[in-house]
């Protein structure tokens, strides 16, 4: 199976779908929930709000820690719009 990646045309092609992502005071609280779980395993993480729920970025050397980050998110009540987290 090929690893999964995202690429630049369909960052931009959700960036343009979700033009007004917004970053309010409680993603500091969501990025540092999801960063005391993974520890030292996600890097340049960055957690943004949409209408339709969190979108995840940042980097993570496992699928398992991608996954991780996405049911911290989850486990605090909300929805993740997408998990854009890299694999490395």
């Amino acid at each position: 199976m090929p690893p999964e990646t995202t690429s630049h045309y369909e960052i931009t092609a959700l960036e343009n779908e979700w033009s007004w992502l917004s970053a309010a005071p409680g993603d500091e609280f969501l990025e540092a929930t999801v960063q005391k779980r993974l520890g030292n395993r996600i890097r340049d993480l960055r957690v943004v709000r949409s209408k339709r729920g969190v979108i995840l970025q940042g980097r993570v050397p496992t699928y398992y820690a991608k996954q991780l980050a996405q049911h911290a998110i989850l486990e605090l009540g909300e929805m993740v719009a997408a998990n854009q987290i890299e694999v490395q």
